[in-house]
């Protein structure tokens, strides 16, 4: 955007993550919790949002032309409402109790990951946040219950299943594993069991039967 002149420059407001990493450094304070209603707040937004090859100090100079300022508030309340409906019980951003979470840190996990940082940095929104980040949880989730599966079956040969009245829980428990509705409770196999189909399986790799 173009500082100053009398016609009010365009202006498209889109919320990026990398803005938003952008403002922390700016304010030193978590997005989280961010006010809308703070002067300061807004037009430091304002400002990551914009892009604009000028430093700070020289962006505030837009503040002194109302037309300019009206026209970007416009935008930015537009913004708001659009992206607000994919939201539903987010904080209005008018203060309360501070949330220590930084963005900068949230957006690093989700890279370090595996999703593409070009795609998390440039086109991510703030209302994408909780679908990426679910996903990924239901991943690690996923990932750490086979790998207790495996250590499970490993180890069955050599225990007194008699004594694992929850299975694999008594050998390793996930705090997730509460939240999981209880099935019906199932016999513990049994070394012999184990061994018949470790035996089963040799014999249909081997192709007989």
């Amino acid at each position: 955007m173009e500082v100053g002149g009398d016609k009010p420059p365009s202006f498209y407001m889109k919320i990026t993550l990398k803005d938003i990493i952008r403002w922390e450094q700016l304010t030193g304070k978590s997005f989280f919790n961010i006010d809308y209603s703070n002067e300061d707040d807004l037009e430091y937004l304002l400002y990551v949002c914009d892009n604009s090859e000028v430093t700070f100090d020289t962006f505030k100079e837009v503040f002194k032309n109302r037309k300019v300022v009206d026209k970007m508030l416009g935008e930015f309340n537009r913004y708001l409402a659009l992206s607000s409906q994919f939201m539903p019980g987010q904080d209005d951003g008018k203060g309360g109790e501070k949330d220590t979470r930084y963005m900068k840190d949230i957006v690093s996990f989700i890279i370090v990951s595996g999703v593409d940082p070009h795609f998390v940095m440039e086109e991510m929104e703030l209302q994408d946040l909780p679908l990426i980040m679910k996903a990924l949880e239901t991943k690690r989730r996923i990932s750490l219950e086979d790998k207790r599966t495996f250590t499970y079956l490993t180890m069955l040969p050599h225990m007194d299943t008699s004594k694992l009245k929850n299975g694999m829980e008594d050998i390793l428990s996930f705090p997730w594993d509460k939240e999981k509705p209880k099935a019906p409770k199932q016999p513990v196999m049994s070394e012999e069991e184990f061994d018949r189909i470790m035996e089963q399986y040799k014999k249909h790799d081997n192709g007989t039967t």
